[in-house]
Protein backbone atom coordinates (compact mmCIF):
# COMPACT_ATOMS: atom_id res chain seq x y z
CA UNK A 1 0.00 0.00 0.00
CA UNK A 2 1.60 3.39 -1.04
CA UNK A 3 1.31 6.85 -0.11
CA UNK A 4 0.75 8.63 2.92
CA UNK A 5 -1.33 6.81 6.02
CA UNK A 6 -2.64 8.20 9.07
CA UNK A 7 -1.01 8.71 12.06
CA UNK A 8 0.01 5.73 13.90
CA UNK A 9 -1.70 5.66 17.47
CA UNK A 10 0.88 3.46 19.24
CA UNK A 11 3.14 6.70 18.43
CA UNK A 12 0.40 9.00 20.53
CA UNK A 13 1.07 6.54 23.29
CA UNK A 14 4.66 6.25 23.09
CA UNK A 15 4.87 10.24 23.37
CA UNK A 16 2.23 10.30 26.49
CA UNK A 17 4.59 7.34 28.20
CA UNK A 18 8.24 9.06 27.55
CA UNK A 19 8.21 12.79 28.61
CA UNK A 20 10.84 15.24 28.62
CA UNK A 21 12.47 17.51 25.76
CA UNK A 22 13.56 16.60 22.57
CA UNK A 23 12.43 14.68 19.50
CA UNK A 24 10.60 11.31 19.85
CA UNK A 25 12.60 9.17 18.05
CA UNK A 26 15.52 9.95 20.41
CA UNK A 27 13.63 9.86 23.48
CA UNK A 28 12.62 6.18 22.14
CA UNK A 29 16.65 5.15 21.71
CA UNK A 30 17.23 6.50 25.33
CA UNK A 31 14.69 4.97 27.17
CA UNK A 32 15.74 1.64 24.49
CA UNK A 33 19.16 1.55 26.20
CA UNK A 34 17.71 2.70 29.97
CA UNK A 35 15.12 0.03 29.65
CA UNK A 36 17.71 -2.99 28.27
CA UNK A 37 20.26 -1.94 31.37
CA UNK A 38 17.60 -2.19 33.70
CA UNK A 39 16.13 -5.47 32.86
CA UNK A 40 19.92 -6.89 32.69
CA UNK A 41 20.17 -5.35 36.09
CA UNK A 42 17.23 -6.88 37.15
CA UNK A 43 17.89 -10.63 35.75
CA UNK A 44 21.39 -10.60 36.93
CA UNK A 45 20.41 -9.94 40.65
CA UNK A 46 16.87 -11.11 41.00
CA UNK A 47 16.19 -14.06 38.45
CA UNK A 48 17.70 -17.69 39.67
CA UNK A 49 17.86 -18.82 35.94
CA UNK A 50 20.28 -16.11 34.69
CA UNK A 51 22.03 -15.12 38.00
CA UNK A 52 23.66 -18.35 37.86
CA UNK A 53 24.28 -18.47 33.77
CA UNK A 54 25.89 -15.48 33.29
CA UNK A 55 25.46 -12.44 36.02
CA UNK A 56 29.17 -11.31 35.30
CA UNK A 57 28.17 -11.14 31.73
CA UNK A 58 24.84 -9.59 31.85
CA UNK A 59 26.41 -6.66 34.66
CA UNK A 60 29.25 -5.85 32.14
CA UNK A 61 26.37 -5.68 29.37
CA UNK A 62 24.10 -2.95 31.54
CA UNK A 63 27.46 -0.95 32.50
CA UNK A 64 28.51 -0.32 28.62
CA UNK A 65 24.64 0.54 28.06
CA UNK A 66 24.79 2.95 30.67
CA UNK A 67 27.80 4.28 29.89
CA UNK A 68 26.29 4.92 26.03
CA UNK A 69 23.18 6.45 27.08
CA UNK A 70 24.98 8.98 28.90
CA UNK A 71 26.95 9.97 25.70
CA UNK A 72 24.18 9.04 23.50
CA UNK A 73 24.71 10.48 19.59
CA UNK A 74 21.02 9.61 18.15
CA UNK A 75 18.70 6.53 17.81
CA UNK A 76 21.77 5.33 15.35
CA UNK A 77 24.66 5.25 18.20
CA UNK A 78 21.79 3.74 20.61
CA UNK A 79 21.04 0.94 18.56
CA UNK A 80 24.79 0.31 17.38
CA UNK A 81 25.18 -0.08 21.49
CA UNK A 82 22.19 -2.08 22.15
CA UNK A 83 23.38 -4.73 19.49
CA UNK A 84 27.11 -4.57 20.82
CA UNK A 85 25.95 -5.38 24.17
CA UNK A 86 24.09 -8.44 23.52
CA UNK A 87 26.61 -9.82 21.31
CA UNK A 88 28.41 -11.05 23.94
CA UNK A 89 25.31 -12.27 26.17
CA UNK A 90 24.04 -16.46 25.81
CA UNK A 91 20.66 -16.53 24.39
CA UNK A 92 17.17 -18.28 26.33
CA UNK A 93 16.29 -21.52 24.96
CA UNK A 94 12.44 -22.82 25.00
CA UNK A 95 13.79 -25.83 26.63
CA UNK A 96 15.11 -23.75 29.90
CA UNK A 97 12.04 -22.10 30.10
CA UNK A 98 9.73 -25.04 30.02
CA UNK A 99 12.37 -27.20 32.35
CA UNK A 100 11.92 -24.52 35.35
CA UNK A 101 9.77 -21.84 34.84
CA UNK A 102 9.84 -20.52 38.68
CA UNK A 103 13.54 -20.27 38.00
CA UNK A 104 13.11 -17.10 36.27
CA UNK A 105 11.13 -15.03 38.19
CA UNK A 106 12.67 -11.82 39.40
CA UNK A 107 9.88 -11.38 42.14
CA UNK A 108 8.15 -12.33 44.58
CA UNK A 109 5.02 -14.89 44.63
CA UNK A 110 2.66 -11.99 45.98
CA UNK A 111 3.64 -9.78 43.23
CA UNK A 112 2.22 -12.31 40.78
CA UNK A 113 -1.08 -11.48 39.41
CA UNK A 114 -0.94 -13.44 36.41
CA UNK A 115 -0.23 -17.27 35.26
CA UNK A 116 -0.96 -18.52 31.77
CA UNK A 117 0.56 -22.07 30.71
CA UNK A 118 0.94 -22.76 27.18
CA UNK A 119 2.93 -25.56 25.19
CA UNK A 120 6.07 -24.35 23.68
CA UNK A 121 5.64 -22.38 20.10
CA UNK A 122 2.06 -22.94 20.86
CA UNK A 123 1.42 -26.37 20.08
CA UNK A 124 4.74 -28.13 20.08
CA UNK A 125 7.20 -29.08 23.05
CA UNK A 126 6.70 -29.21 26.78
CA UNK A 127 4.30 -27.03 28.56
CA UNK A 128 5.62 -23.38 29.70
CA UNK A 129 4.44 -21.28 32.53
CA UNK A 130 4.20 -17.48 32.15
CA UNK A 131 4.13 -15.24 35.10
CA UNK A 132 3.15 -11.31 34.63
CA UNK A 133 2.92 -8.70 37.42
CA UNK A 134 -0.36 -6.28 37.71
CA UNK A 135 2.12 -3.74 35.49
CA UNK A 136 3.28 -6.20 33.33
CA UNK A 137 -0.22 -6.93 32.10
CA UNK A 138 -1.11 -3.27 31.99
CA UNK A 139 1.69 -2.82 29.79
CA UNK A 140 -0.27 -5.18 27.50
CA UNK A 141 -3.72 -3.69 27.58
CA UNK A 142 -1.76 -0.16 26.83
CA UNK A 143 -0.73 -1.59 24.37
CA UNK A 144 -3.74 -3.25 22.69
CA UNK A 145 -5.51 -0.28 23.78
CA UNK A 146 -3.59 2.18 20.90
CA UNK A 147 -3.14 -0.85 18.38
CA UNK A 148 -6.57 -1.43 18.37
CA UNK A 149 -7.06 2.01 16.99
CA UNK A 150 -5.23 1.47 13.86
CA UNK A 151 -7.31 -1.44 13.21
CA UNK A 152 -11.06 -0.17 14.62
CA UNK A 153 -12.48 2.85 14.48
CA UNK A 154 -14.17 3.01 18.16
CA UNK A 155 -18.00 4.06 18.51
CA UNK A 156 -21.06 3.34 20.71
CA UNK A 157 -22.37 0.07 20.73
CA UNK A 158 -19.34 -1.05 18.49
CA UNK A 159 -18.01 -4.70 18.98
CA UNK A 160 -14.77 -6.82 18.20
CA UNK A 161 -15.29 -10.84 18.26
CA UNK A 162 -12.54 -12.96 19.08
CA UNK A 163 -12.50 -16.20 17.52
CA UNK A 164 -10.02 -17.22 20.61
CA UNK A 165 -9.61 -18.64 24.23
CA UNK A 166 -10.10 -15.53 26.57
CA UNK A 167 -11.75 -16.80 29.77
CA UNK A 168 -9.35 -16.87 31.82
CA UNK A 169 -7.49 -13.74 33.47
CA UNK A 170 -4.38 -12.78 31.81
CA UNK A 171 -5.43 -14.66 28.45
CA UNK A 172 -5.85 -12.78 25.15
CA UNK A 173 -9.39 -11.84 25.55
CA UNK A 174 -9.52 -11.08 28.85
CA UNK A 175 -6.67 -8.22 28.04
CA UNK A 176 -8.55 -7.33 24.63
CA UNK A 177 -11.78 -6.34 26.58
CA UNK A 178 -10.02 -4.48 29.08
CA UNK A 179 -8.08 -2.19 26.74
CA UNK A 180 -11.23 -1.84 24.21
CA UNK A 181 -13.37 -0.72 27.20
CA UNK A 182 -11.33 2.34 27.53
CA UNK A 183 -13.01 3.48 24.24
CA UNK A 184 -16.36 2.05 24.51
CA UNK A 185 -15.69 -1.20 22.45
CA UNK A 186 -17.46 -4.60 23.60
CA UNK A 187 -15.16 -7.83 23.34
CA UNK A 188 -16.99 -11.21 22.95
CA UNK A 189 -14.59 -14.20 23.03
CA UNK A 190 -16.03 -16.74 20.78
CA UNK A 191 -12.91 -19.58 20.84
CA UNK A 192 -11.61 -21.34 18.59
CA UNK A 193 -13.12 -22.70 15.58
CA UNK A 194 -14.90 -26.09 16.93
CA UNK A 195 -14.05 -29.12 14.82
CA UNK A 196 -18.03 -30.21 14.73
CA UNK A 197 -20.77 -29.88 12.15
CA UNK A 198 -23.21 -28.80 14.56
CA UNK A 199 -20.87 -26.46 16.82
CA UNK A 200 -19.58 -25.14 14.04
CA UNK A 201 -22.73 -24.04 12.51
CA UNK A 202 -23.59 -22.54 16.22
CA UNK A 203 -20.18 -20.64 16.15
CA UNK A 204 -21.61 -18.99 13.37
CA UNK A 205 -24.82 -18.28 14.39
CA UNK A 206 -23.34 -16.35 17.37
CA UNK A 207 -20.88 -14.71 15.12
CA UNK A 208 -23.68 -13.18 13.31
CA UNK A 209 -25.75 -12.01 15.80
CA UNK A 210 -22.49 -10.78 17.70
CA UNK A 211 -22.72 -8.22 14.61
CA UNK A 212 -18.80 -7.24 15.11
CA UNK A 213 -17.50 -4.91 13.16
CA UNK A 214 -13.80 -6.47 13.52
CA UNK A 215 -12.72 -9.76 14.17
CA UNK A 216 -9.98 -11.70 15.72
CA UNK A 217 -8.75 -14.59 14.75
CA UNK A 218 -5.83 -17.50 13.51
CA UNK A 219 -5.48 -16.72 10.18
CA UNK A 220 -6.03 -20.05 8.88
CA UNK A 221 -9.06 -20.51 10.70
CA UNK A 222 -10.03 -16.92 9.25
CA UNK A 223 -9.81 -17.93 6.09
CA UNK A 224 -11.86 -21.26 6.39
CA UNK A 225 -14.58 -18.90 7.92
CA UNK A 226 -14.12 -16.92 4.20
CA UNK A 227 -14.16 -19.52 2.35
CA UNK A 228 -17.26 -21.44 3.46
CA UNK A 229 -19.55 -19.17 4.51
CA UNK A 230 -20.67 -15.39 4.67
CA UNK A 231 -19.39 -12.18 5.48
CA UNK A 232 -19.89 -11.51 9.26
CA UNK A 233 -23.05 -9.29 9.30
CA UNK A 234 -21.67 -5.49 10.25
CA UNK A 235 -17.84 -6.64 9.65
CA UNK A 236 -15.33 -4.21 8.39
CA UNK A 237 -12.34 -5.44 9.37
CA UNK A 238 -10.04 -8.66 10.47
CA UNK A 239 -7.05 -9.10 12.68
CA UNK A 240 -4.74 -12.12 12.11
CA UNK A 241 -2.65 -13.53 15.12
CA UNK A 242 -1.18 -16.62 16.10
CA UNK A 243 0.30 -17.66 13.26
CA UNK A 244 2.32 -16.52 10.25
CA UNK A 245 -0.14 -14.99 7.88
CA UNK A 246 1.08 -15.32 3.83
CA UNK A 247 -0.15 -12.87 1.46
CA UNK A 248 -2.18 -14.78 -0.56
CA UNK A 249 -4.14 -16.02 2.53
CA UNK A 250 -4.76 -11.96 3.61
CA UNK A 251 -5.97 -11.52 -0.27
CA UNK A 252 -8.29 -14.47 -0.27
CA UNK A 253 -9.86 -13.60 2.90
CA UNK A 254 -10.11 -9.43 1.71
CA UNK A 255 -11.99 -10.90 -1.58
CA UNK A 256 -14.07 -13.27 0.05
CA UNK A 257 -15.09 -10.45 2.25
CA UNK A 258 -14.40 -7.35 1.09
CA UNK A 259 -12.96 -6.24 4.66
CA UNK A 260 -9.37 -4.47 5.39
CA UNK A 261 -7.31 -7.51 6.78
CA UNK A 262 -4.48 -6.67 9.31
CA UNK A 263 -2.00 -8.45 10.83
CA UNK A 264 -0.33 -8.74 14.70
CA UNK A 265 2.15 -10.55 15.87
CA UNK A 266 2.58 -11.44 19.43
CA UNK A 267 3.86 -14.36 21.81
CA UNK A 268 2.81 -15.33 25.37
CA UNK A 269 6.24 -15.36 26.74
CA UNK A 270 6.50 -11.79 25.96
CA UNK A 271 3.03 -10.40 27.26
CA UNK A 272 0.93 -11.50 23.67
CA UNK A 273 1.15 -8.05 22.25
CA UNK A 274 4.16 -7.32 19.71
CA UNK A 275 3.78 -5.52 16.95
CA UNK A 276 0.35 -4.25 15.02
CA UNK A 277 0.04 -3.12 11.57
CA UNK A 278 -1.02 0.54 10.90
CA UNK A 279 -3.50 1.84 8.55
CA UNK A 280 -0.42 1.03 5.50
CA UNK A 281 -0.76 -2.11 6.10
CA UNK A 282 2.90 -2.52 5.05
CA UNK A 283 3.86 -5.27 8.36
CA UNK A 284 3.36 -4.83 11.56
CA UNK A 285 5.45 -2.26 13.47
CA UNK A 286 7.48 -3.72 16.56
CA UNK A 287 6.49 -2.78 20.05
CA UNK A 288 9.69 -1.08 20.47
CA UNK A 289 9.81 0.67 23.79
CA UNK A 290 8.87 -3.02 25.80
CA UNK A 291 10.45 -5.94 23.05
CA UNK A 292 13.91 -5.65 21.50
CA UNK A 293 13.68 -7.97 18.38
CA UNK A 294 16.72 -9.76 16.81
CA UNK A 295 17.44 -12.13 13.96
CA UNK A 296 20.07 -14.75 14.32
CA UNK A 297 21.07 -17.08 11.38
CA UNK A 298 18.82 -20.11 10.98
CA UNK A 299 20.52 -23.14 12.29
CA UNK A 300 22.96 -21.46 13.70
CA UNK A 301 23.44 -23.33 17.44
CA UNK A 302 25.36 -23.44 20.52
CA UNK A 303 24.72 -20.81 24.04
CA UNK A 304 26.82 -17.75 22.86
CA UNK A 305 25.64 -16.64 18.89
CA UNK A 306 27.25 -13.74 19.17
CA UNK A 307 25.89 -10.60 17.22
CA UNK A 308 22.63 -10.73 15.61
CA UNK A 309 21.69 -9.56 11.70
CA UNK A 310 20.69 -6.62 10.77
CA UNK A 311 17.54 -5.19 9.63
CA UNK A 312 16.67 -7.31 5.90
CA UNK A 313 17.91 -10.65 5.99
CA UNK A 314 15.53 -13.35 7.08
CA UNK A 315 16.78 -15.28 10.62
CA UNK A 316 14.93 -16.64 13.80
CA UNK A 317 13.35 -14.13 15.84
CA UNK A 318 15.01 -13.64 18.99
CA UNK A 319 13.64 -11.32 21.44
CA UNK A 320 14.55 -9.45 24.81
CA UNK A 321 11.81 -8.14 26.93
CA UNK A 322 12.82 -4.64 28.05
CA UNK A 323 9.72 -3.68 30.69
CA UNK A 324 8.14 -6.87 31.78
CA UNK A 325 9.28 -7.52 35.73
CA UNK A 326 8.16 -10.61 36.58
CA UNK A 327 10.10 -12.91 34.30
CA UNK A 328 12.42 -10.77 32.22
CA UNK A 329 13.80 -12.90 29.58
CA UNK A 330 17.26 -12.13 27.23
CA UNK A 331 18.13 -13.57 23.81
CA UNK A 332 14.92 -15.86 23.66
CA UNK A 333 15.49 -18.12 20.67
CA UNK A 334 11.32 -18.00 19.53
CA UNK A 335 12.10 -20.90 16.48
CA UNK A 336 10.45 -18.36 14.32
CA UNK A 337 11.88 -16.57 11.24
CA UNK A 338 10.98 -13.42 10.59
CA UNK A 339 13.44 -10.08 9.36
CA UNK A 340 13.47 -6.47 10.35
CA UNK A 341 12.46 -4.42 7.17
CA UNK A 342 14.16 -1.56 5.99
CA UNK A 343 12.81 1.54 5.46
CA UNK A 344 10.06 4.48 7.05
CA UNK A 345 6.69 3.61 6.83
CA UNK A 346 4.03 5.48 5.36
CA UNK A 347 2.82 6.25 8.69
CA UNK A 348 5.93 8.22 9.64
CA UNK A 349 6.19 5.58 12.71
CA UNK A 350 9.19 5.30 14.77
CA UNK A 351 8.20 1.73 15.48
CA UNK A 352 10.00 -0.01 12.91
CA UNK A 353 8.39 -2.99 10.91
CA UNK A 354 8.94 -6.58 11.03
CA UNK A 355 8.03 -9.52 8.65
CA UNK A 356 7.48 -12.87 9.80
CA UNK A 357 7.62 -16.65 8.01
CA UNK A 358 6.75 -20.00 9.15
CA UNK A 359 8.87 -22.19 11.91
CA UNK A 360 12.32 -23.57 11.51
CA UNK A 361 11.42 -26.77 11.97
CA UNK A 362 9.14 -26.78 9.04
CA UNK A 363 11.49 -26.48 6.39
CA UNK A 364 11.34 -29.02 3.92
CA UNK A 365 14.48 -28.38 2.42
CA UNK A 366 17.17 -25.24 2.81
CA UNK A 367 15.55 -21.91 1.71
CA UNK A 368 12.10 -24.04 1.67
CA UNK A 369 9.22 -24.15 4.37
CA UNK A 370 6.22 -25.06 5.11
CA UNK A 371 5.37 -20.99 4.70
CA UNK A 372 6.32 -21.39 1.00
CA UNK A 373 4.26 -24.50 0.45
CA UNK A 374 0.93 -21.93 2.32
CA UNK A 375 1.43 -18.77 0.38
CA UNK A 376 1.17 -21.26 -2.83
CA UNK A 377 -1.77 -23.16 -1.65
CA UNK A 378 -3.95 -20.21 -0.36
CA UNK A 379 -3.46 -18.27 -3.80
CA UNK A 380 -5.61 -21.57 -5.54
CA UNK A 381 -9.28 -20.63 -5.94
CA UNK A 382 -11.64 -22.06 -3.34
CA UNK A 383 -8.86 -23.69 -0.98
CA UNK A 384 -9.55 -23.22 2.66
CA UNK A 385 -7.28 -25.17 3.99
CA UNK A 386 -4.38 -27.40 3.65
CA UNK A 387 -2.33 -30.54 5.10
CA UNK A 388 0.75 -32.01 3.97
CA UNK A 389 2.99 -35.09 4.81
CA UNK A 390 6.14 -35.74 3.71
CA UNK A 391 7.65 -39.63 3.74
CA UNK A 392 11.25 -40.48 4.90
CA UNK A 393 13.98 -42.15 3.05
CA UNK A 394 16.27 -41.24 0.82
CA UNK A 395 13.73 -40.01 -1.70
CA UNK A 396 10.86 -38.37 0.34
CA UNK A 397 7.56 -37.87 -0.95
CA UNK A 398 5.74 -34.77 -0.34
CA UNK A 399 1.50 -35.37 0.03
CA UNK A 400 -0.41 -31.87 -0.17
CA UNK A 401 -4.41 -32.59 0.96
CA UNK A 402 -6.42 -29.70 -0.45
CA UNK A 403 -9.41 -28.60 1.32
CA UNK A 404 -11.71 -27.40 -2.10
CA UNK A 405 -15.34 -27.09 -0.68
CA UNK A 406 -18.39 -25.84 -2.62
CA UNK A 407 -18.52 -26.44 -5.94
CA UNK A 408 -15.44 -28.00 -8.10
CA UNK A 409 -13.30 -25.35 -9.83
CA UNK A 410 -13.03 -25.94 -13.29
CA UNK A 411 -9.28 -27.28 -13.98
CA UNK A 412 -8.53 -27.31 -10.78
CA UNK A 413 -6.23 -30.14 -10.38
CA UNK A 414 -3.83 -28.66 -13.18
CA UNK A 415 -4.12 -25.64 -11.21
CA UNK A 416 -2.66 -26.95 -7.99
CA UNK A 417 0.05 -29.20 -9.64
CA UNK A 418 1.69 -26.20 -11.14
CA UNK A 419 1.41 -23.76 -8.37
CA UNK A 420 2.91 -26.87 -6.22
CA UNK A 421 5.92 -27.14 -8.61
CA UNK A 422 6.50 -23.51 -8.90
CA UNK A 423 6.85 -23.40 -4.61
CA UNK A 424 9.00 -26.43 -4.71
CA UNK A 425 11.35 -25.52 -7.51
CA UNK A 426 12.14 -29.36 -8.13
CA UNK A 427 13.33 -30.06 -4.83
CA UNK A 428 10.86 -33.03 -4.27
CA UNK A 429 8.49 -35.23 -6.09
CA UNK A 430 4.71 -34.87 -4.47
CA UNK A 431 1.30 -35.83 -4.87
CA UNK A 432 -2.06 -33.69 -4.42
CA UNK A 433 -4.72 -34.98 -2.47
CA UNK A 434 -8.38 -33.09 -2.62
CA UNK A 435 -11.16 -32.95 -0.15
CA UNK A 436 -14.56 -31.34 -0.57
CA UNK A 437 -15.48 -31.56 2.56
CA UNK A 438 -12.37 -30.28 4.69
CA UNK A 439 -12.72 -29.36 8.54
CA UNK A 440 -11.55 -26.36 10.19
CA UNK A 441 -7.89 -25.94 10.68
CA UNK A 442 -6.63 -27.26 14.48
CA UNK A 443 -6.09 -24.78 17.17
CA UNK A 444 -2.31 -24.45 15.80
CA UNK A 445 -3.24 -23.94 12.21
CA UNK A 446 0.08 -24.30 9.69
CA UNK A 447 1.86 -25.16 12.70
CA UNK A 448 0.77 -29.20 12.69
CA UNK A 449 -0.74 -29.21 9.72
CA UNK A 450 3.01 -31.12 8.53
CA UNK A 451 3.50 -34.55 9.50
CA UNK A 452 6.42 -36.30 8.99
CA UNK A 453 6.09 -39.97 8.17
CA UNK A 454 8.91 -42.29 8.97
Amino acid sequence: MSGAAPPNPLDARLDLGLPGPGPLPERLARERLSRLAGTLRLAADDSPFYRNLARKELLRAAAALEAAHDRLAGPAGAEEAILSALADLPVTEPRDLAASPESFLAVGQNEVDGVITVPSSGSRGPSKRIYSTEGDLKNTIDFFRYGMLNVLRPRKGARVALAMSGDRPGSVGDLLARALAFHGVGCAALGFLPPGRPELAAFRERLSALAPVTLVGLPSQTLYLARTGPKPRGLETVLLSGEPAPQSLVAAIQDAWGTEVFLHFGMTEFGLGGAVECRARAGPHLREADLLWETLPPGQTGRYPGRSLGPGPSGEITLTSLSRRAMPLIRYRTGDLGSLLPGPCACGSVFRRISTGGRIGDLLAPGLGLSHLAQAVYGLPGVAAFWASLSGGPEPLLTVRLGLPGRPVPGFPDLARAALAEALKGTMPFGIAIDPDPPPPATGGAKPALSREP
